[in-house]
């Protein structure tokens, strides 16, 4: 499944700014200001049974895949 993201982020000192700028280019981000973004996400959702199982499966997929 696909969907829209809108992004907003708050980069400290000590944070991982490389790496969070080059997982946003590959995923093809667009800058929208200062710290916030917007791109497309695909996940895995078809086997959801629910909207709800589909919202925690894109939740769940999107931080694991953003702290990696």
């Amino acid at each position: 499944m696909q969907t829209e993201v809108y992004l907003s982020y708050d980069l400290t000192y000590g944070s991982d700014f490389e790496g969070l700028y080059k997982w946003l280019d590959k995923h093809g981000a667009k800058n929208c200001g200062e710290c916030f973004c917007e791109f497309a996400y695909n996940f895995d959702g078809k086997n959801s049974q629910s909207k709800e199982d589909t919202v925690n499966t894109f939740v769940s997929e999107l931080n694991s895949d953003i702290s990696n």
